[in-house]
């Protein structure tokens, strides 16, 4: 949740990162 704040801060109106950013915490929750 961090990352997905801090891209919003670093890119508003920038829905792309926000779901790269989606992905790779998913990935991350699948590993764990």
């Amino acid at each position: 949740e961090e990352n997905l704040v801090l891209v919003r801060g670093s890119v508003p109106g920038h829905n792309d990162g926000l779901l790269i950013v989606r992905t790779s915490v998913k990935s991350r929750q699948s590993k764990r």
